[in-house]
């Protein structure tokens, strides 16, 4: 087994997948995770796996039957975690505190290891294993603590697309660059509030992680020229006068905020295509509703004007 293997969520080299003993599997497991593995009687029981980062979270797809899974003792980089268990073949059944249910092929199941449990899987079967580390979640504002597994609804269209770029990522990663894996790492970790409850309370979520998502709405409404105050508050599910106060740390406010943010992506188009886009389009894209306006912004922002940054960019 891969030392590498052995330190959750640490850069580890990408392998091709590979068979192990089931001494080997056992022992990695219990030595490394806190986890103890019985083999179930009169049954073959073999394991292949393969492991890589994909930005933070870390994706595994394993091949494994007859063995039954269970902590033999918590570790602190288990408790910093959650299981995104995806089925592609085959069945496994999960069982905690108390609640037991059996996952067949393309099923989706969150699982907390911080809460003891036991994983059953008697047929071959293929698993796709998805780790995400706890404080990226909190960070997004997302909840990161179950007492039990919990199953998203495989009916809903946002569940099936998570569920699509799951396997995109798990089929893909050799032939993307690393720039573009740690993208979808990120993408991938902005969608787990689809498969996570979110609790949406003013109260439970910090300002950090509001600021967070304050900016990934910004960011991704950036050309909308009616994106306002009202806007932003309306789609991160807050009021105004509480946006505001939670935007206090930034040293800036929310609207200079907004226009400095348009003005950067500006800035960035500008320089990266100097002669291919008119500077009215760029305006537009980056939610200027005139391009006298961007001119007089931008040059007061970067001491010269869109076409002067052009003209010295060519």
């Amino acid at each position: 087994m891969d030392e590498n293997l052995k330190q959750p969520l640490k850069p580890l080299t990408p392998q091709p997948p590979y068979k192990m003993s089931f001494a080997n599997w056992r022992d990695v497991l219990e030595k490394c995770y806190g986890l103890n593995c019985e083999p179930h009687r009169g049954r073959p029981c073999e394991v292949q796996i393969q492991a890589r980062d994909v930005g933070e979270v870390r994706v595994a797809e394993v091949r494994m039957s007859a063995q039954t899974l269970a902590p033999r003792r918590l570790m602190e980089s288990a408790e910093d975690q959650l299981y995104i268990k995806l089925v592609r073949r085959g069945a496994a059944t999960l069982e905690q505190n108390g609640v037991q249910r059996r996952f067949n092929t393309d099923s989706l199941v969150v699982v907390d290891p911080a809460r003891p449990f036991v994983e059953m899987v008697d047929e071959e079967t293929h698993l796709i294993v998805v780790t995400c580390p706890k404080a990226a979640l909190r960070e997004r504002g997302y909840r990161s603590q179950f007492d039990h597994w919990t199953a998203p609804d495989l009916l809903s269209p946002d569940v099936q697309l998570v569920q699509a770029m799951i396997m995109l990522i798990a089929g893909c990663y050799s032939t993307v660059s690393e720039e573009t894996r740690a993208k979808l790492g990120g993408q991938l970790l902005d969608l787990m509030d689809v498969l996570l409850t979110v609790d949406t309370s003013v109260g439970s979520r910090t300002g950090a992680a509001i600021r967070f998502r304050v900016k990934q709405h910004i960011a991704k409404h950036l050309g909308d020229a009616s994106l306002d105050a009202t806007a932003i508050a309306t789609g991160v599910r807050i009021s105004v006068s509480h946006l505001n106060r939670v935007f206090r740390d930034e040293e800036t406010s929310l609207m200079r905020y907004l226009w400095n943010q348009r003005l950067e992506r500006a800035h960035d188009l500008l320089r990266a295509s100097p002669s291919s886009s008119r500077i009215e389009d760029i305006a537009w894209r980056c939610g200027f509703s005139s391009a006298a306006h961007f001119s007089r912004l931008f040059k007061q922002r970067y001491g010269q004007s869109p076409r002067g940054l052009r003209d010295n960019s060519g």
